[in-house]
C-alpha cells in the first residue's frame, strides 16, 4: 500500500491536489487545522497551519510549504515562491504578526512538504539550511512522499480502519483502471465495506469520509496517468451518493452533528467536482470536431457510438448542473468564487452545444433510458437560456425517431440488454415492432419538451403520429416521493412513488403535463427526499445518471410555465445546431 501511496503523492500538483490531502491527514492524526491554502490572498509562505502534538509528545504550531513533486534546484531557491524563500517568509513575518494569540507561545515547526523526494545533489544543501536556521522555538523538518505514504498508511488506512478486504478491492481497482467497467466494480466494493457498519459518531464518519476521500484521489492520480478518467468519474458519484445515505443519521440530527456531518460531505463534493471538471476538459476539445467524438469511441458497431455518447452527453450536463447549484448557493457574494463559476457555466454549456451540433447520433436515441441524459442536458441548457439549441435537438430528434420506427431501423426500445441492443431489430415487420415499442417513457418526456419549448408544429405532428402509429404503445412517467428515499443512494429496495401510465400524447403536448401537474400539487412528496430537504438538488440528478433513474418530473414540469427564453449570449457555436 504504501509503495501505491508514494507513486500516487509523487504525481500530485501544489494546488488542490497535495494541499487537499494534507488537510484531511492532519485531521486525522487529530491535529487542529487552522489555515488552509488560499487562492488570491498573501499567504506569506504558509499553505497550511495547524496544531498537534509531535512525535515527542509536545503540543506544536506546525506550517506547511507545500510544493508538487521534488524538491530540486529549480524550486528551491529560483523565484518569489521558491521553498527557501517561503521558509523565510515564515520565520521573518508570519510567525511574529500572523500567529492567532492562543498558539503564540507553542514552539513552531515549519515543515518542508513535497509529494516527491528530495533530490540527492541537493540533500546536503537542504540539511545545512535546515540545521543553521533551526532554533529551540522553530525548527525546520522535511516531508517528503515517504514520510506522507506513512503517515496515510497509518493514521487512514491502517489496517483497522481498512481491513485487508477493502485494501485487496483499493488495489484492484487501480490496477484496472484502464479497464473502467472492472475498476469501478472494485471501487464500488470498497465503498460498501467502508459503510458496511454505520459509523459509531459523526467522528468516525468525518474519518471514513477523509478515507474514502484518499482513495478517490489516488485513483483519479492513477487514471490520468493511464489517460482514461472514466473510472474517477464513475467513482466520485457512487461515492458522493453512498456517502450521503450513511450520513443520514446525522444529517437530520442535531445542529452541531448536522454541521459536522454536512462539511464532511461538502469536502468530498468538493474533491469530485475536480473529477467531474478534469473529465468534461479533457473531452472538451473533441466536442469541437464534426464526428469527432464518435472517432473517439474506436467501436465499429453504431450502438458503441450511440451508448457511448448519449453516456458523455450526460455526464456534461450533471456537471454544469452541479456549476449552477454551486453559483446559486454563492447568493450575492462577490469575488473571484462567483465569477469563477459563471465563466466555467457558460464554457460547459458551449461544450454541450457543441457536443450536439456535431454529433448527429445525439438526435438518434436507441434506448428509452436515454431519456434520463436527454432531461438532463435540457434541464441545464434551459437553466443557461439556450432554448435556440434545444428548439433546433429536439424536434429534430423527433424528425429521426418517427423516420427510424417507419423504416424498421433502430427506433428506440424499452431493452437495455446489450446483445438485443446490438441485434436490434430482429425483425422489420409490425408485430416485432410493436412488442418492442409496447411501453415508453421517453416519447412522453420528449413531448413534454417539446411542450415547454414552444415547439407546436412538431407537437402537432407527435399528436398524429401517436394517434396513428402508437395505439398499442403504453406512455408512461415515474413519480417519486418520500419512499424512494434509499432508492436515490443505493438503487436497492422499493422504488417508492407511482408510476402513472396510459398516458395520451395530445397535439398540443399538454394533456401529459396537466396531468402530472395535478399529480404533483395533490400530494407530491418529493421535497421530503433529504437531499431536497437540505438543498442538494443535484445529488439526486447525479443519482439519476449514475443508476439511470428516470429523472423526476418535480425538476421540470414547472418550466411549461415559464418555458425557455432565447439567450442573446448563446454561444456563437450555435449555427452547429442546423439539421
Amino acid at each position: 500500500m504504501k509503495l501505491e501511496l508514494k507513486i500516487f503523492l509523487a504525481a500530485l500538483k501544489e494546488r488542490r491536489e497535495l494541499d487537499a490531502i494534507l488537510p484531511d491527514l492532519l485531521s486525522a492524526m487529530d491535529y487542529d487545522v487552522i489555515a488552509k491554502p488560499g487562492i488570491g490572498v498573501r499567504q506569506f509562505g504558509v499553505d497550511i497551519a495547524a496544531v498537534g502534538n509531535d512525535e515527542d509528545g509536545v503540543r506544536k504550531l506546525f506550517v506547511f510549504v507545500v510544493k508538487e513533486g521534488n524538491l530540486n534546484r529549480s524550486n528551491w531557491d529560483t523565484g518569489q515562491t521558491a521553498v527557501r524563500q517561503s521558509v523565510q517568509e515564515v520565520r521573518d513575518f508570519y510567525l511574529r504578526s500572523c500567529v492567532p494569540a492562543e498558539y503564540g507561545d507553542l514552539p513552531a515547526v515549519i515543515c518542508m512538504t513535497v509529494g516527491g523526494e528530495v533530490d540527492q545533489s541537493l540533500g546536503p544543501v537542504v540539511a545545512g539550511f535546515t540545521q543553521q536556521n533551526s532554533t529551540a522555538a522553530v525548527s525546520i523538518v522535511t516531508w517528503d512522499g515517504d514520510r506522507l505514504a506513512g503517515l496515510i498508511t497509518r493514521y487512514m488506512l491502517r489496517e483497522e480502519l481498512l481491513p485487508k478486504t477493502e485494501q485487496a478491492h483499493f488495489r484492484k481497482a487501480l490496477a484496472m483502471v484502464d479497464t473502467p467497467d472492472v475498476s469501478i466494480r472494485y471501487f464500488r466494493s470498497l465503498v460498501d465495506g467502508m459503510f458496511a457498519q454505520p459509523p459509531a459518531n459523526v467522528r468516525e464518519f468525518e474519518k471514513t469520509i477523509s478515507r474514502l476521500n484518499v482513495c478517490l484521489q489516488v485513483l483519479f492520480t492513477w487514471a490520468r496517468d493511464e489517460n482514461n478518467l472514466d473510472a474517477p468519474y464513475q467513482a466520485g458519484e457512487y461515492a458522493m451518493l453512498r456517502s450521503w445515505a450513511a450520513a443520514s443519521g446525522w444529517t437530520m440530527g442535531d445542529v452541531a452533528g448536522k454541521r459536522r456531518a454536512l462539511n464532511a460531505l461538502t469536502q468530498l463534493r468538493g474533491s469530485v467536482l475536480g473529477l467531474f471538471k478534469a473529465y468534461v476538459e479533457k473531452l472538451a476539445p473533441v466536442f469541437l470536431a464534426n464526428y469527432a467524438l464518435s472517432a473517439n469511441t474506436r467501436s465499429l458497431e453504431y450502438i458503441d457510438v450511440n451508448l457511448r455518447a448519449f453516456d458523455v452527453l450526460g455526464r456534461t450536463a450533471v456537471y454544469g448542473l452541479w456549476l449552477f447549484q454551486e453559483l446559486t448557493e454563492t447568493g450575492d457574494d462577490e469575488g473571484a468564487r462567483p465569477d469563477e463559476l459563471s465563466a466555467e457555466i457558460l464554457s460547459v454549456r458551449d461544450s454541450l452545444i457543441a457536443l450536439i451540433g456535431n454529433n448527429p447520433v445525439l438526435m438518434t436515441p436507441v434506448l428509452d433510458r436515454q431519456a434520463i441524459d436527454i432531461v438532463l442536458a435540457s434541464m441545464f441548457l434551459a437553466s443557461q437560456g439556450a432554448s435556440d439549441a434545444l428548439k433546433r435537438w429536439l424536434p429534430s430528434m423527433f424528425t429521426r425517431i418517427v423516420f427510424a420506427y417507419r423504416s424498421h431501423d433502430k427506433y428506440p426500445i424499452y431493452k437495455d440488454n446489450y446483445r438485443t441492443l446490438l441485434q436490434h431489430p430482429l425483425a422489420r415487420d409490425d408485430a416485432y415492432r410493436k412488442k418492442m415499442t409496447d411501453a415508453s417513457s421517453l416519447l412522453p418526456t420528449l413531448a413534454c419538451w417539446l411542450a415547454i419549448i414552444g415547439a407546436e408544429e412538431t407537437l402537432e405532428d407527435f399528436g398524429d403520429f401517436a394517434a396513428k402509429e402508437l395505439g398499442h404503445c403504453n406512455f408512461q412517467l415515474w413519480l417519486p416521493n418520500a419512499a424512494s428515499e434509499t432508492y436515490f443512494w443505493t438503487a436497492t429496495g422499493a422504488t417508492g412513488g407511482m408510476t402513472m401510465t396510459s398516458l395520451a400524447i395530445t397535439e398540443d403536448g399538454l394533456e401529459p403535463i396537466g396531468l402530472v401537474g395535478r399529480e404533483i400539487e395533490g400530494h407530491d412528496e418529493f421535497g421530503s427526499v433529504s437531499a431536497m430537504r437540505q438543498g442538494v438538488p443535484s445529488l439526486v440528478l447525479t443519482s439519476c445518471r449514475h443508476f439511470q433513474i428516470p429523472v423526476p418530473p418535480q425538476f421540470w414540469i414547472e418550466l411549461y410555465k415559464a418555458p425557455a427564453q432565447s439567450s442573446t449570449k448563446e454561444a456563437d457555436g450555435n449555427d452547429q445546431l442546423e439539421v
